[in-house]
């Protein structure tokens, strides 16, 4: 970026946006409101967003996106092992 003409920079209006961590009950409402539209009703388990939520808390940058990979991973090892449910268990299992 820095090599880019001064032309091209102001076009661009480049400004550094920094997001802070999320804590453990975003992480919950982010996954929560995710659920619905990519597992069926009733199958991720109670418990299963609060310990993903809680494992990317508690890593280094508590990403989002590392909540929403503990997620799929756990509904991934669900599928695998021909578990009707996603448990907290297969998030363990990453």
């Amino acid at each position: 970026m820095n090599s880019l003409d001064p032309r091209v920079d102001s076009s661009m209006q480049r400004e550094t946006i920094i997001f802070s961590p999320y804590n453990k009950v975003q992480l919950i409402d982010i996954l929560n409101s995710g659920v619905p539209l990519v597992f069926y009703p009733d199958v991720v388990f109670k418990g299963t967003v609060e310990l993903c939520a809680e494992e990317s808390a508690r890593a280094e940058g508590k990403n989002a996106r590392r909540a929403i990979f503990l997620l799929q991973t756990a509904g991934n090892i669900a599928i695998k092992t021909k578990c009707e449910n996603v448990q907290p268990g297969h998030v363990m299992m990453e």
